[in-house]
């Protein structure tokens, strides 16, 4: 097994992850548009293991899954997970602005709104929606109270395990891993690099969807996905100079380094590896 997937499969089962306020919701429930709240615990592991906290809120038509945390790294030094040599020696260059991340889904429109950044610079991404084709297997487990099966995909590069419960019956899920036909309380890709699993499922009075969308910045530029995917693999040079001025700076020449980190440059180092129109 490699040393990453151990490292988040043993920070997994030292932590509590399935922390549910469990609240019991009917097809009846959702039919009203009763208001929902999932949170996702997201981990990340794509150069050096980070996690941060999502929530995912939705109406009969549209769904919002918002950034609740930065991403924060996992502490190597922590007694808790392996010390791996994968985190030794590497320069890591990170940039977050003060913005929320999110995606925005639409069905009616058949849109993707997606807010981001590219070296602290924000982009509001926009793209047709697009339906990962999802193979239903006749297979299930347990989290935490809840029944539920498995599906798999491969969506831009990744191969993707889901496993969702009918008990939820929407279609919208974490991230852009849609058209399930019930609520995705775990997925993750098959090298245990990208990872979302639920810690709370809530129903509300309010109208959360609406409050939320009040709250979310329209900074940054407007940009098609192609057009962003084409700054998104430039980043590269612009990573590499300020490689070399940060290892200057610090006196780290003579060591023998690589680059990492969550934001690093190239595909392999993305959540999205190939595009369909490549």
């Amino acid at each position: 097994m490699n040393k990453s997937k151990v490292l988040i499969l043993k920070f997994f089962n030292i932590e509590k992850l399935f922390l549910f306020w469990a609240v019991a919701f009917s097809s009846a429930l959702l039919s009203q548009n009763s208001n929902i709240e999932v949170g996702y615990t997201h981990y990340l592991n794509l150069g050096k293991a980070t996690q941060s906290d999502w929530t995912l809120i939705f109406d009969s038509s549209k769904s919002l899954f918002i950034e609740t945390s930065k991403p924060r790294f996992i502490d190597p030094n922590d007694s808790k997970i392996d010390n791996s040599d994968f985190l030794k020696s590497k320069v890591f260059i990170t940039s977050s602005p003060d913005i929320n991340r999110y995606v925005l889904t639409d069905f009616k429109s058949d849109t993707l709104w997606h807010q981001t950044y590219i070296l602290s610079k924000p982009y509001m991404v926009y793209e047709m929606l697009l339906k990962p084709k999802w193979n239903i297997l006749d297979e299930f487990k347990n989290i935490d109270t809840y029944v539920v099966q498995k599906a798999t995909t491969r969506f831009r590069g990744r191969n993707y395990t889901a496993w969702f419960s009918s008990e939820f019956p929407v279609s919208f899920e974490p991230w852009k891993m849609n058209s399930l036909p019930g609520l995705i309380l775990e997925v993750y890709d098959e090298l245990n690099q990208v990872h979302f699993i639920v810690n709370k499922i809530k129903s509300t009075s309010e109208n959360l969807l609406d409050s939320r969308m009040e709250e979310i910045t329209s900074r940054g530029e407007k940009i098609s996905l192609k057009e962003f995917v084409k700054l998104e693999d430039k980043e590269g040079d612009e990573i590499q100079k300020q490689v070399i001025s940060k290892i200057s700076r610090a006196g780290f020449e003579n060591r023998n380094l690589t680059v990492s980190g969550f934001e690093s440059a190239g595909r392999k180092y993305k959540l999205e590896i190939i595009y369909e129109w490549e």
